[in-house]
């Protein structure tokens, strides 16, 4: 660093340092996403046509009734869409707001046989 004859640093000196502490506050700050990962890019997530209690409770703002409301609407008909859950009772569009990156609807693989509910081996009756 250069001093002035009055003992100053001098301003291209000052700029230098105040920018030098800026990307090293930058670089150590743990503020930011994690390492690797980018804002866009949530590091789980969730299908909500399988996941359980337990799963869908790790969700931000979904605790225990919320993630039961979320179980019983999926039992009466499976999600089409992640956007669907906004029709949960108590989530709404600023919960949906911070869940989004974490939750996806992928359909569920049904059961290839006639009857599903009849044990593997057992004959079913077939239309003509």
């Amino acid at each position: 660093m250069s001093k002035s004859a009055t003992g100053q640093i001098a301003p291209q000196d000052r700029f230098l340092g105040t920018l030098g502490f800026l990307v090293l506050w930058s670089l150590l700050s743990a503020g930011g996403p994690a390492q690797g990962a980018s804002p866009e890019e949530p590091l789980w997530l969730v299908n909500l046509n399988t996941a359980g209690q337990e799963e869908l409770e790790r969700l931000p703002g979904i605790g225990p009734a919320r993630a039961k409301a979320i179980l019983e609407y999926r039992a009466r008909k499976p999600f089409r869409s992640a956007e669907e859950v906004i029709r949960v009772k108590g989530i709404g569009p600023k919960l949906w707001k911070k869940i989004r990156p974490h939750v996806v609807a992928q359909p569920v693989a049904r059961d290839s046989r006639p009857n599903a509910s009849s044990p593997p081996g057992a004959k079913v009756a077939r239309p003509r």
